[in-house]
């Protein structure tokens, strides 16, 4: 029987999503232009 083999299993499975949502948070946390989105009480101002 073949493997087949997914999107998910291609770019490293869990381990490989784990590091990339980490790095997202971390980006999100550090960088300016990301703070609104990381800090979605108030609405950016128009």
């Amino acid at each position: 029987m073949s493997e087949v083999s997914t999107a998910f299993s291609r770019i490293g499975g869990k381990p490989a999503v784990r590091r990339l949502v980490k790095r997202c948070y971390e980006l999100m946390d550090t960088l300016p232009e990301a703070y609104h989105m990381r800090n979605r009480e108030d609405p950016p101002p128009a």
